[in-house]
């Protein structure tokens, strides 16, 4: 259990490890194999004398005979108790992540044995799963939750979380529940000794000292001593006791790398010695290999740590892992011939995967891009269903700025592992950086798609939908348009310059006698002004209206004049017309995109339904509403803003541009020029260009 007082366990062999895992791989193979039918009394007597077997197979550390029976055992019965029990224990001992699967499911299999929740809650903790280590401490009833194990292991999720005085409170009960048990003043004085009250600190540090002669907690009390002085920058006191350490028959080669590090600290005489004699230890251990070539090229410089790496017997430098340290020093080098030559002969085993990228990095350092791609091809082959290796690929191909690889492997990972959020957070800032809309929209769809109940994504995709919306309607007048219809009425009647009496000239007889008669309509929408939205389409697709006589005086915008300047023909004449006649009846036409509500309308005003404090929902429902129109709404939605989300470059974008769009420039330039300074994507881009132009 990872508390302050956790007992070391000790190391298993990667071999050891590599026959757990195999176990693993074989009983699971089993457990799909289907079962055994028979008598129920010989099954279960059978199920027991071969768990008994693998117990003592596993004491003997027999991984192979182990597996067989547990593999028979599990045939016999999928749901065995006790063999789920051993399985969780040998895969705990050796520090496999399977091992909280299987204290799970003991757990569920037997919820009344409050043991079985104690063990799921120490796995849990040691696995870093504190979500998992408080659901196991919940199933713990009322009646067990006034024990010292109860309190211990409640202390040490709570140490974990960083909740220091929660921790003491615990520990503190579990002393009183066993005040004989050194391990509970061990935990309580571990706390006590990092508080920054001085004197709680020293007489802890006492109470350590003192539990150092203990012969089974000793060399703990030294490690949480060692790792108080280090917190307190006293490099003397921690130079002390990493002596100690070291000097204890159980300690580490991980020990001995922190005694290295602080006597470089502290530049002590002993500091070169010590690395020799680190140097010569280390020879017999590709681990201990490993660990002082990384800790070489941190500490010194990765050219000084390729030296001693490369002047070991060549059988050490290709047996795994010293390959992974020597490559990446290789790589801090940038010496891609090396790296090369190097990778070009050798096979990885289980990190093949991981050679065959750094090959391709090689090769493409060294502008050989066939022998790069089919590499990378390989390596990504061989990460196929793979997070952990899927996940390496991205991190490696962000860090050597392959941008097109990254996304690759970003998309796999969300493909096949829909439920890892960062993968998707890290390829949306991506895709966003790159401008990439379509493939925003892609991916949020497919996220949605999956959880429609997340309101961030549900609002992000509103927001691009909204972006992408198409403008073959955009040019186009709707009866929500005419924001002012009375005045408009009356100049149609009685036209006064001469674009009202072109417009009139081309209405269909019908209308002029509808407007001769017109009397405001208490329904919604004014029959009038349908009948208006549709006559001006009419005029608007068939001709160029534009005429310099016709529009003199007319004050045209930057953005008019620069399409009539283009001298536009279809689609693009009609959004023409269209401007020309906004400019020309400012007070009476509403200007902007109009369209159709559709899915995204509906997405954005579900999600600010949902969280209507959300700048980003805000900012989405508002635009929406303008693209409707509905411009009055919008600014009553952007009212909610608060003042430090205005702040925000992307939130500034939209504000900006409604306020804009509604004739609110004095307010709205302050905000467009901060968003214009910040990575948008094109179609925002565009949409504040759109704005500015009609300043």
């Amino acid at each position: 259990m990872s508390g302050p007082g956790s007992k070391r366990i000790g190391c298993l062999s990667r071999l050891q490890k590599a026959l757990i895992a195999a176990l693993v791989v074989l009983i699971l193979a089993a457990l799909t194999a289907g079962v055994w039918f028979g008598d129920k009394a010989y099954k279960k007597s059978s199920e027991r004398k071969l768990i008994r077997e693998a117990q003592g197979y596993v004491s003997q550390k027999d991984w192979e005979n182990a597996s067989i029976c547990l593999q028979r055992a599990f045939q016999i019965n999928p749901k065995s108790i006790e063999g789920s029990r051993l399985l969780a224990n040998v895969l705990d001992a050796s520090g496999s992540p399977n091992a909280l699967t299987w204290r799970i499911q003991v757990a569920e299999l037997e919820p009344d044995n409050v043991t079985n929740h104690f063990l799921w809650a120490k796995t849990a903790i040691k696995a870093n799963d504190f979500k998992s280590a408080q659901e196991a401490l919940a199933g713990v009833g009322p009646a067990w939750q006034d024990t010292a194990e109860y309190h211990k292991i409640s202390g040490a999720l709570a140490w974990s979380l960083g909740r220091s005085a929660e921790a003491e409170q615990h520990y503190a009960e579990a002393l009183r529940l066993e005040p004989n048990n050194q391990t509970n003043i061990l935990n309580l004085e571990t706390i006590r000794v990092s508080s920054t009250n001085q004197a709680v600190a020293l007489a802890a540090s006492a109470m350590l000292e003192q539990v150092v002669t203990n012969l089974d907690l000793g060399p703990i009390a030294l490690q949480h001593l060692l790792a108080a002085a280090i917190g307190r920058n006293d490099l003397a006191k921690a130079v002390a006791y990493a002596k100690e350490t070291v000097a204890e028959p159980i300690s580490t080669f991980t020990d001995k790398i922190t005694y290295l590090e602080l006597l470089h600290l502290s530049k002590s005489n002993d500091y070169e010695s010590w690395l020799a004699t680190l140097k010569s230890e280390a020879v017999h251990s590709p681990i201990a290999v490993n660990d002082l070539g990384e800790w070489m090229a941190k500490t010194e410089t990765p050219a000084v740590a390729l030296a001693w790496l490369h002047g070991l017997p060549m059988e050490m430098q290709t047996n795994l892992p010293v390959p992974l340290v020597i490559t990446d020093c290789q790589i801090a080098l940038k010496d891609w011939a090396g790296l090369q030559a190097f990778t070009a002969q050798q096979k990885w085993g289980e990190v093949e995967y991981y050679r065959l990228a750094i090959a391709a990095l090689a090769e493409h350092s060294l502008r050989d891009y066939i022998a790069a791609e089919n590499d990378w091809s390989k390596a990504l082959l061989l990460s196929e269903n793979k997070l952990n290796r899927l996940s390496r690929l991205a991190g490696l191909t962000g860090a050597w700025g392959w941008r097109t690889e990254k996304t690759d492997v970003l998309h796999r990972i969300t493909d096949e592992f829909p439920k890892e959020k960062w993968a998707a957070n890290e390829l949306m800032d991506q895709l966003y950086a790159d401008g990439n809309t379509s493939g925003l929209e892609e991916l949020l769809t497919k996220l949605h798609n999956i959880d429609p109940d997340d309101v961030r994504i549900e609002t992000d995709l509103a927001t691009i939908l909204l972006l992408l919306r198409k403008d073959d309607t955009a040019a186009l007048f709707t009866d929500r348009d005419f924001t002012n219809l009375p005045p408009l009425i009356n100049k149609l009647k009685v036209p006064d310059d001469a674009v009202t009496t072109f417009l009139r000239d081309n209405l269909p007889k019908t209308t002029l006698e509808a407007l001769t008669n017109y009397h405001a309509s208490a329904t919604s929408p004014d029959p009038m002004a349908v009948t208006l939205a549709q006559n001006f389409n009419e005029i608007m697709e068939g001709q160029p209206i534009y005429d310099t006589g016709r529009f003199a005086g007319i004050t045209l915008r930057p953005q008019t004049r620069k399409l009539l300047a283009r001298n536009p023909q279809e689609d693009e004449l009609t959004g023409l017309n269209r401007r020309l006649l906004e400019d020309a009846y400012p007070q009476i036409l509403s200007r902007g995109r109009i369209a159709k509500p559709d899915q995204a309308d509906v997405m954005a005003a579900a999600a600010y339904q949902a969280q209507p404090k959300d700048p980003f929902c805000i900012c989405a429902q508002a635009y929406a509403l303008w693209l409707q129109a509905q411009s009055d709404e919008a600014l009553k939605v952007l009212a909610g803003l608060k003042p430090e989300y205005l702040k925000i470059p992307s939130i500034a974008a939209y504000y900006g541009t409604i306020e804009a769009e509604t004739g609110h420039m004095d307010i709205a330039k302050a905000y467009l020029d901060r968003a214009e300074k910040a990575p948008l994507l094109p179609e925002e881009k565009a949409m504040i260009q759109r704005a500015e132009n009609d300043f």
